[in-house]
This record gives C-alpha cells, structure tokens and sequence, in this order.
C-alpha cells in the first residue's frame, strides 16, 4: 500500500517558496540633473568635432512667406556679418507684417464662419 503524501515541504520546496531574508533597500540610481538651460541660448549640438555647432548659425532665421508657408536661407551658412546683420533687419520687419496681415485674414474668415452658422 503506498503511502500517503507528506504535508511537510521538503527543503527543496522550503527554499522555493520561504521568502528571501530581508536586505537593506538598494538605492535607486539615478542619472545626474541636467545643466541648467536659458530657453533664449542658441542651441548647439556637439557633432563630433572639438567645438559645439549653433543651429542657428546653420539654419539660420525663419522667412515666413506672403502665403503663410515658413522657409530658411539656403546660404545662410556662407554670409558673412555684414550680410547676416542686413537679412536680420528686414526679415524682421517683414515676418511681423507678414504674420499680422496672416492673423487678420484668419480672424476674417473665422468672423465670416461664425456668421454663416448663425
């Protein structure tokens, strides 16, 4: 006749299913904060070389276009000062035309929509 089941774990089934004895808690790791950033600081990107390279420089400024469509300065790269500090001036100055005459003609046709609702 066989007999019956023991219901005391072996120590094979005791090391499985005991809980591990307590250790201290591991502290979390953690990467370090980054540096702090001035939201108005160029962006510059380290490319490999020995000296960061400013987005701006490259890119250049935003042209926003007499349709609304944005754009940059294909050559921008190439300026020198001079020619960099003249676009600055105008481009300026035209963007903000550019941009209010592009904020009216929206509140025109959200004016003109409002009113065919009605």
């Amino acid at each position: 006749m066989a007999q019956p089941a023991s219901t005391t774990p072996t120590s094979k089934e005791e090391s499985v299913s005991a809980p591990a004895p307590s250790s201290p808690p591991k502290p979390l790791l953690a990467l370090p904060p980054p540096p702090p950033h001035d939201p108005d600081a160029p962006i510059k990107l380290d490319v490999g070389t020995s000296t960061p390279v400013s987005l701006y420089d490259k890119l250049g400024p935003t042209i926003v276009a007499s349709d609304g469509t944005l754009s940059r300065i294909g050559n921008w790269g190439e300026m020198d000062k001079m020619e960099r500090d003249r676009v600055l001036r105008v481009l300026g100055a035209r963007n903000q035309i550019r941009l209010e005459e592009k904020k009216a003609q929206l509140e025109r046709e959200n004016g003109q929509a409002s009113e065919e609702a009605q």
